[in-house]
């Protein structure tokens, strides 16, 4: 893992932001981060994740990472299990560093519900379907060589394949401050042609939860490492402050701690899931990160100035985002509190 972080940190001076997946895709693959679509080991899919997080421009990748395990391979491995050849090869390609896949769901207006998706798929006389979608934010956009996109048909939410060729598909980039090296896009398909094996009739709805779910879990992986790569930035800049500060060395060492409890929550439900693949993640919903995220920050911005932490690294704002399932699932787990 060391030589992993080591050839990452060194990438990262030769290339642009948004080419640097791509280029360290095959050495990511060769460390096993991708094994997890296998194997099922979240518990050392979790702890890659943290610990690529903890170097410069790691949160981008483990970004791009974690879309292609928790997202596209979830839907990917349903698809492969119901008979999907199409699937289970595209499964394995994602696990060889061969093909990246993009999923795209959210479209402008749908606030987090599959009840206010508009984009549809048509069934053409003759056979083959049109695609009438537009999707506005897909995580691995721009490296992408497939998008799956969920579209309404009939009384189901379909996934469909398509690629950038696809004629009808339009791509446009989205430019982020955070997460760059994972890239975003807009995908667009007006009145675009798919054959009958482009499409999975599989109800995106019955699994929608257990993919967002999966991909929380990650997230709060991920701000284990972030928070130690915060700290030990902060810690080498205010180094000489530190030393004369007791305070303030009690205050950096309990800031670990926070993050290391996070870090034995995640392993805990990390192992649950890898023992119990089918086993719903909802009750054990928020998983900590909300919680220790709000605690983290309030005394980092306090200890050292919330302009001077907000310079380390514009993907702290990759925390701060408002998901809107993502406020629905802590309203439904504070009712069952209260």
């Amino acid at each position: 893992m060391e030589n992993t972080l080591n050839f990452i940190v060194e990438q990262r001076k030769l290339v642009a932001e948004k080419q640097l997946y791509k280029v360290v895709l095959p050495e990511l693959v060769r460390s096993g981060f991708l094994q997890v679509l296998a194997d099922n080991d979240f518990v050392s899919f979790h702890k890659k994740i943290a610990a690529l997080s903890e170097i410069p421009s790691g949160l981008g990748l483990a970004v791009g990472l974690m879309a292609q395990v928790n997202v596209a391979g979830g839907l990917l491995q349903r698809a492969a299990l119901q008979g999907k050849d199409r699937a289970a090869i595209l499964l394995k390609e994602i696990q060889q560093g061969q093909s990246v896949i993009s999923l795209g769901v959210s479209e402008k207006g749908w606030k987090g519900r599959l009840a206010n998706i508009t984009s549809r798929l048509e069934k053409k006389a003759g056979g083959g379907f049109y695609v009438h979608a537009d999707k506005s934010f897909l995580t691995n956009g721009m490296h992408a060589n497939y998008f799956i996109l969920i579209c309404r048909y009939e009384d189901v939410f379909a996934s469909l394949l398509v690629t950038r060729e696809t004629l009808g598909v339009q791509q446009q980039e989205v430019v982020t401050r955070f997460g760059k090296e994972a890239t975003h896009c807009r995908v667009i398909c007006d009145a675009a042609e798919l054959a009958e094996e482009d499409v999975f009739f599989l109800d995106y709805e019955d699994f929608a939860l257990s993919l967002r779910l999966s991909e929380m879990l990650s997230f709060a992986a991920s701000f284990c490492g972030f928070g130690r790569y915060l700290l030990g930035q902060l810690s080498q800049q205010e180094h000489k402050q530190l030393k004369k500060d007791r305070l303030g060395q009690r205050h950096v060492l309990d800031l670990y701690t926070l993050l290391d409890l996070l870090a034995a929550r995640v392993q805990e439900l990390s192992l649950l899931k890898q023992q119990q693949p089918g086993l719903s993640l909802k009750p054990n919903y928020p998983f900590g990160l909300e919680a220790v995220r709000d605690i983290f920050l309030q005394r980092l911005f306090a200890m050292f100035s919330e302009a001077t932490v907000r310079g380390i690294s514009d993907d702290l704002l990759l925390f701060e985002l408002k998901d809107p399932l993502n406020e629905i699932l802590i309203r439904q787990a504070a009712m069952k509190k209260l």
